[in-house]
């Protein structure tokens, strides 16, 4: 469960961690229409200085004719993933947009922004002008718990979304996931958060993922400064989600 969230006026402040626990952060624009692969490509071409490494993407279905039982593949472009030198930035050039990611370390808001800003730029000049239909901001966390005595632990110490479920047996609990959907208290506003248990990547500790996406789908700005100033207030959403999801115990960790 989350916390409740009836009678909620406003966000929480957000402190700095100095462990945060982000594994990925991702910035989302889509457009109304799809861009042509040309179109894509040239995007590809102009980030080539900041991204240099690129691979087509494609997506692949399998058709079966029952009468015959003749079985078919075809595969078509999905676009394209760029990533810089070291691996740590990522773009994905797709029919229907942009998303901007930062793999860790995360260099904080400011400059997962700024490279935002820089390919959805570029975007803009190589495809034709398409309004914004959708914006995003998601942050995927590791929480790493160490073991001490107990081969797992109490999810409700750690965060207050987790699964509720009947005790059937005397074992602990080796995996679950959960997901909930809901508009935000902010206008136009609505988040997902997901949660489940993942390899931990030390010995002697439980991990769990928690992951926040935090989007819009009307009144989308169309002004260049407003559009970011709305996504400036995804993060603050996101930042809020994060801080009503952990406990003290959680915040002894990343502190």
């Amino acid at each position: 469960m989350i916390a409740q969230e009836v009678g909620l006026t406003e966000l929480l402040p957000s402190p700095h961690y100095a462990r945060a626990p982000i594994t990925e952060a991702v910035i989302e624009l889509r457009v109304a229409n799809p861009a042509t692969v040309k179109q894509q490509e040239k995007v590809v071409k102009r980030l080539k200085k900041l991204y240099p490494r690129s691979e087509a993407m494609q997506a692949f279905s399998v058709n079966v004719d029952t009468t015959g039982g003749t079985l078919s593949v075809s595969q078509s472009p999905q676009g394209f993933r760029l990533t810089n030198d070291d691996q740590t930035g990522v773009v994905l050039i797709q029919p229907n947009g942009v998303t901007t990611s930062r793999l860790p370390p995360y260099p904080g808001w400011e400059a997962l922004r700024e490279s935002a800003q820089i390919v959805w730029d570029h975007w803009k000049r190589s495809t034709p002008r398409q309004p914004v239909n959708r914006i995003g901001v998601r942050y995927v966390n590791r929480i790493d718990v160490p073991l001490d005595e107990s081969p797992t632990i109490d999810l409700k110490d750690y965060l207050q979304f987790y699964p509720q479920n009947p005790c059937l047996s005397g074992g602990y609990m080796i995996g679950h996931i959960i997901q909930v959907t809901r508009p935000t208290i902010m206008p136009h506003w609505t988040y997902s958060i997901t949660s489940t248990i993942k390899p931990p990547p030390l010995l002697k500790h439980f991990s769990v993922l928690l992951d926040i996406d935090v989007f819009r789908k009307n009144d989308i700005p169309s002004k260049e400064e407003q559009l970011w100033n709305v996504i400036d207030e995804a993060r603050n959403i996101k930042n809020d989600i994060f801080q009503r999801c952990i406990t003290d115990k959680t915040r002894e960790l990343i502190s």
